[in-house]
């Protein structure tokens, strides 16, 4: 769990989702087949199901990065190879990932709550206690 916590210390640049309304006009484009302008029956069938078969490719490669990430900081810091974290290597990685944190802008800017630019001791417990919920519902939803 304590690997879990350290996912938002992931890879930046994710792209900010298309207005709904560009959104909506692309559904139409791609599903409308008879070419009318709007949706029937059957076109919207066809988009619910593309959209439940989207939504659970994107699950299954949000599953395999988180995978990867605990992975790679398990190999990262798992400094005895041993296969999982003692108290010095967990010590090690949290000093290391809040650094890390410490130097991205935009996820400083969400965690630094009181906005001096460092992470407190309760500011990056309240930020892994967020990622660990937001995991556990993602677990749940299965």
């Amino acid at each position: 769990m304590f690997l879990a916590a350290t996912q938002f210390v992931g890879p930046a640049g994710a792209v900010e989702p298309e207005s709904e309304a560009d959104r909506d006009a692309e559904i139409i484009r791609r599903h409308d087949i008879n070419k009318d302008g709007k949706l029937d029956e059957n076109e919207i069938a066809a988009v619910k199901e593309q959209m439940l078969m989207d939504n659970l490719e994107k699950r299954e490669a949000a599953r395999a990065r988180v995978k990867q990430r605990q992975e790679s900081r398990l190999k990262e810091f798992d400094k005895n190879e041993d296969g999982k974290l003692d108290a010095d290597e967990k010590a090690g990685m949290e000093h290391t990932l809040r650094a890390r944190v410490e130097k991205r802008p935009r996820l400083l800017k969400i965690l630094d709550t009181d906005g001096n630019g460092k992470l407190s001791d309760v500011e990056w417990t309240a930020g892994r206690e967020k990622v660990i919920d937001r995991l556990q519902e993602t677990r749940a939803e299965k």
